[in-house]
């Protein structure tokens, strides 16, 4: 083969120009060139170059298939040959944050791609085999720890689903005479028991479009792989064998769009009260532990809200719908306010745009503003008002009443995120005081 045969930017222009069969043949060239034990160490050099290149903006030809909605074949191609020479295409993340899983949700790819981007073939593998070969059950933990990344604005594949299909409507959800909340409400739902999610059943039910159809189905795939990669780091956080949608997003509540809040707690009313059976948690409990360390890590003050913000109004829904939740203690014996301290929520919830936290505040009544823009009720008031004796609770863990468990909480957050923090923790401790300053006169005696 001349050594000169195509440049380096062949394979991303192929995806950036819709020409599937051209960059699969010669995706298939490659995998024979990186397969053969007699190829020259020049032509993988130039092949690892071609999959490797980005443009401007960093886009690979990964990238660049996602962003015209590729078929799946495609996607296996680049990920297949990929694997031979150990580059997984699907964790590179462009200038923006972005990932192939981002992009793909974003500009409504099949779910047989979204599967593909979240379970890529082996690293090394000398076989390859079929389109769809890889499943969700045998999902690759670094795969599925893609569903929680943030771009630079803050979005994450979920958000990026939801916002899609709000684009396909062409109408934001809170404008329509019919919404996809009434179409899940009309439509049959069954409850879950055990181990299994029965979800929705549609059939026989032609009111229900068929774009939300593929809409739920790409959101139970990702939450799904989100709780596969809990599940793989087996710790306190990760909860057993799958329970429910409703739980799988309560573990991913900080990233978590509200309006995907709303509708699943609309379809899965019952399992609000469900326990994972492995460490006995509500979704109130996996909502309140989502995100520590996404929290923590939140590169900019906006994510770092975002992931409040979002946190926050699951809490609420699940609240509004079973209030009760509030009192059931974790299995350690502590309260549900307890571990919301430790876990990093606060009293009030600032915002920092009035116009991004509208753009991800929404409630079970009809996916309009579920926390006025002015307001700033936090996550700790909510939980209060649903079992207010619990502030007069010592932690069963250090003996401290709520208000001086707020005041030993120190900061991960980096030093531009620190002060934040300190006014944040001063103002859930005066918070927690003001409504019970009796607490003060039991301290002291």
């Amino acid at each position: 083969m001349n050594a000169d045969y195509h440049g380096k930017e062949y394979l991303l222009q192929c995806a950036s120009t819709y020409n599937w069969d051209v960059l699969i043949h010669r995706c298939s060239e490659l995998s024979q060139i990186f397969s053969s034990s007699s190829s020259s160490p020049r032509l993988v050099e130039e092949g690892i170059l071609q999959l490797s290149t980005q443009d401007q903006y960093g886009n690979n030809c990964l990238h660049a298939a996602c962003y015209n909605t590729p078929p799946a074949r495609v996607v296996a191609s680049i990920l297949n040959c990929a694997s031979l020479v150990k580059l997984q295409l699907n964790k590179v993340v462009t200038r923006d944050g972005s990932t192939p899983l981002g992009i793909a949700c974003a500009t409504g790819a099949s779910i047989d791609v979204l599967r593909l981007l979240l379970d890529p073939p082996p690293l090394s593998t000398k076989s390859l085999g079929p389109v769809g070969s890889h499943h969700l059950d045998c999902c690759h933990p670094e795969g599925a720890s893609l569903v929680t990344l943030p771009d630079s604005r803050g979005c994450t594949p979920l958000s990026e689903l939801a916002s899609h299909y709000e684009l396909q409507q062409k109408a934001p959800w809170n404008s329509r005479t019919a919404t996809p909340l009434d179409q899940v409400t009309n439509t049959t739902t069954t409850a879950t028991t055990g181990n299994h999610d029965h979800g929705m059943n549609h059939e026989g039910n032609d009111d229900v479009d068929p774009l939300f159809h593929s809409f739920w189905a790409k959101v139970e795939l990702l939450l799904k792989a989100a709780w596969f990669h809990a599940n793989h780091k087996n710790n306190f956080n990760s909860p057993g064998s799958w329970i429910s949608i409703l739980h799988g997003a309560a573990h991913v509540a900080d990233t978590c769009p509200g309006v995907l809040t709303s509708l699943i707690v609309r379809c899965h009313p019952t399992t609000v009260s469900v326990m994972d059976h492995r460490h006995g948690l509500l979704p109130l409990h996996l909502a309140v532990i989502s995100g520590r360390d996404r929290l923590d890590a939140a590169e900019s003050i906006q994510k770092s809200y975002n992931h409040s913000l979002r946190r926050t109004v699951f809490i609420k829904t699940l609240l509004d719908c079973h209030p009760a939740s509030a009192s059931v203690k974790f299995v350690n014996g502590r309260s549900v306010l307890c571990e919301a301290i430790s876990s990093g929520l606060h009293w009030h919830v600032a915002f920092c745009d009035n116009q991004a936290a509208g753009a991800i505040i929404y409630t079970a009544e009809g996916a309009t503003a579920s926390v006025d823009q002015d307001s700033t009720t936090g996550p700790l008031q909510y939980i209060w008002k649903s079992h207010p004796e619990a502030m007069c609770q010592k932690d069963s863990q250090t003996g401290l009443y709520p208000f001086m468990l707020a005041a030993s909480m120190t900061s991960n957050h980096s030093s531009k995120r620190e002060m934040e923090h300190d006014i944040e923790q001063l103002d859930t401790i005066y918070g927690m005081l003001r409504v019970h300053p009796q607490l003060l006169s039991q301290v002291l005696a």
